[in-house]
């Protein structure tokens, strides 16, 4: 399918999984993936497999029917690129082969089968691809099967590993809570990736996510965004407690955070706070990005995180490629701001990276109504599918961008509060910076050739070539005496012939 840009297209994934039968489209550009489509019909084909070792007839006709769907919905849309696999419960039903290959006659589906060990690898690119320089274990858990798989600074160290630990294969409504812990513990014995020593354990899977969406619920957290979220040992604990709360009070707590998994959730915080204990983890990182993303970075050669931020940026911004070469013009202009000894004591790459993306959003609120333009900004940036992005990062790029379109922007406190100081300081240096580079260049790229910033100690200089001299305007001479007076120094402006020309 054409999109709005001609180096993007259309690709699908079928993940046929123990619970669900999905259907995700992606918009991929470059080494960037935005969610185009996403439907899930919960067919069940894990369930009595153990038992039985077949998948049940019920489920078998359910997930037919939602892959007729998903074929139409694909050809429709013109779609030359899907990756469809089959995972645990397929690999362990005695009829899996039969059912793919009845996929395969009937509907048109190439149907791959995963090992668990490779389940676990696209689980852990997924994570890599939607992480900045993810480090730790990840854990992806499905409706049969717990996979593990090792990462360290964005990269897959060694084979994943595949247990049955999954809440269809442990029959968990037999068994009592401390029955559970008995097993769980028994089966983890068998995790040599729990000996790697990491802090982080990064939870994929939508049993996992649930339990975030409670805690945040709990806690009242202020940015209910799941990707990213973060739970350590002591709250893991308290979620148990949350879980096993059988008043009305707690099952419309778990009926709140997933409708359709809340019986789960009670075997999903067991099963979690256990890995913590076997693994003597700190810290539980939610992800939104696992297999079905796996499947995509896997086909790209050595995804790099900070390109996959920048190109997302790109698919984000409509493909507007005017407004990408500004974002990039603006990035070099302001770039003479940003020394170390400025940045400190936050770490140098990281606030660059923010800042470059911040520039690539500079006119990210150009369509919205002036009085609103701030606020709407901030929201859609604080709330847009950008990943690679901490919780606090993603408040720092947003507050730049509110500053940028408004100089007493009101940075909401429980938000500010996620903040280090410094970053709360720069969001508003940066975003005056933003601010004045929108005036004064009148938005064009082709301007910033013709003016310059240069820092010294107790000044801030705007040079400028002479041809461009009725550009200045009061109103310039205003945002940058506002972001000298942020930096602590005097403003000043100065012609400068050598500067380029016209």
């Amino acid at each position: 399918m054409q999109t709005g840009d001609p180096h993007t297209n259309l690709q699908a994934v079928i993940d046929i999984g123990s619970n669900s039968v999905r259907l995700v489209i992606f918009e991929v550009g470059g080494q960037a993936l935005l969610p185009y489509y996403n439907e899930k019909v919960m067919a069940g084909l894990g369930v009595g497999v153990p038992e039985t070792g077949h998948l049940p007839a019920a489920g078998i006709v359910m997930a037919l029917k939602a892959l007729k769907r998903f074929k139409l919905i694909i050809e429709g849309l013109k779609i030359e690129t899907v990756h469809a696999v089959a995972t645990a419960a397929i690999r362990a039903a005695k009829d899996g082969p039969d059912f793919v290959r009845t996929i395969k006659r009937d509907i048109g589906f190439d149907v791959d089968i995963i090992k668990g060990a490779e389940e676990a690898r696209l689980s852990g690119l997924g994570v890599c691809g939607g992480m900045h320089k993810a480090t730790g274990l990840v854990g992806d858990l499905g409706g049969s099967s717990l996979e593990f798989c090792v990462v360290k600074d964005g990269q897959i160290q060694g084979k994943g590993e595949s247990l049955m630990l999954g809440p269809l294969s442990m029959d968990i409504a037999q068994k009592s809570p401390a029955e559970q812990e008995a097993a769980i513990d028994e089966i983890l014995k068998q995790a040599q990736h729990l000996r790697s020593g990491y802090d982080n354990f990064y939870l994929v899977g939508g049993a996992w996510r649930a339990l975030a969406k409670l805690h945040m619920d709990v806690y009242d957290y202020p940015l209910r965004l799941l990707h990213g979220y973060q739970m350590d040992a002591p709250a893991l604990d308290h979620i148990v407690e949350l879980t096993q709360d059988t008043s009305e009070a707690g099952l419309e707590r778990r009926r709140r955070a997933s409708q359709r998994r809340q019986a789960n959730l009670p075997y999903a915080a067991l099963l979690l706070r256990q890995i913590f204990k076997a693994g003597k983890f700190t810290n539980a990182v939610t992800s939104s990005y696992g297999l079905r993303e796996g499947l995509i970075f896997s086909q790209i050669p050595k995804p790099e995180v900070p390109q996959i931020l920048l190109e997302g940026l790109q698919l984000t911004l409509l493909h507007k490629q005017t407004r990408l070469t500004y974002g990039t013009a603006m990035y070099h202009w302001i770039r003479p701001l940003l020394t170390e000894t400025m940045l400190a004591p936050l770490a140098f790459e990281k606030i660059m990276r923010l800042v470059r993306a911040a520039c690539m959003m500079a006119e990210s609120g150009a369509f919205f109504h002036p009085e609103q333009r701030a606020n709407l900004a901030f929201e859609t940036i604080l709330r847009g599918q950008f990943y690679t992005l901490t919780h606090a990062e993603r408040i720092f790029l947003a507050a730049m961008i509110g500053y940028r379109y408004h100089y007493n922007f009101k940075l909401p406190s429980a938000l500010a509060a996620l903040l280090h100081p410094r970053q709360k300081e720069l969001s508003r240096i940066l975003g005056a910076a933003l601010r004045l580079g929108s005036l004064v260049s009148g938005r064009s790229s082709n301007i910033f050739d013709k003016i310059q910033l240069k820092l010294t100690d107790d000044t801030l200089s705007l040079l400028f070539h002479p041809a461009i001299e009725d550009m200045l305007s009061n109103k310039v001479e205003r945002r940058l005496e506002t972001l000298a007076h942020l930096m602590g120094r005097h403003a000043l402006m100065e012609k400068h012939p050598d500067l380029a020309a016209f």
